[in-house]
């Protein structure tokens, strides 16, 4: 047993068996590093999913913030253009006339309406040449038109008072 040729083969053994635990621990650190690897690409992908989640949230912030910008721009000009519209032209003629306009235009209305009327039921010969049915229609009808009309002034009087007060400075 203690010849050279024994040694050899000792030798030998104990090199493949040396040999053999080294690919069975290069396999296992391989099949570590593999599994290491899977959970490293699997980390990279929640992250790549958690970032594009993370951008479509602030982009729709970001175009909710834009709107929101938008709006108060429009509301912003609007009043700024009511405001400029109210101010005084600093010519008291010119004020004067700007505030005289839309009285003026609703008497001169209400004379012609006022005159035709009166030249129509003239020519007519009244409403006694009208039949009780047309009579009755004629009536409904002024009734609904004198309501919508007193609904409309009267809302737009009070829908209009103080509105140079209401407008943002």
């Amino acid at each position: 047993m203690a010849s050279s040729g024994f040694g050899v083969i000792t030798g030998l053994v104990g090199s493949f068996l040396t040999k053999l635990e080294e690919r069975k621990l290069r396999q296992a650190m391989n099949a570590h590093e593999l599994e290491m690897a899977n959970i490293d690409l699997q980390r990279d992908k929640l992250d790549h999913a958690h970032d594009l989640a993370l951008a479509d949230k602030q982009m729709d912030f970001a175009q909710v913030e834009g709107a929101i910008a938008r709006d108060l721009a429009e509301t912003n000009n609007i009043a700024e253009t009511i405001k400029a519209q109210a101010r005084p032209s600093g010519n008291a003629i010119i004020d004067g006339v700007l505030r005289f306009i839309r009285p003026a235009i609703t008497a001169y209305l209400l004379v012609i309406v006022t005159i035709l009327a009166l030249k129509l039921h003239e020519l007519t010969g009244g409403l006694e040449s009208l039949d009780v049915e047309e009579l009755f229609s004629l009536y409904k009808h002024i009734i609904y038109q004198l309501v919508f009309l007193t609904v409309t002034a009267v809302a737009w009087w009070f829908g209009s008072r103080g509105a140079n007060a209401r407008l943002p400075k």
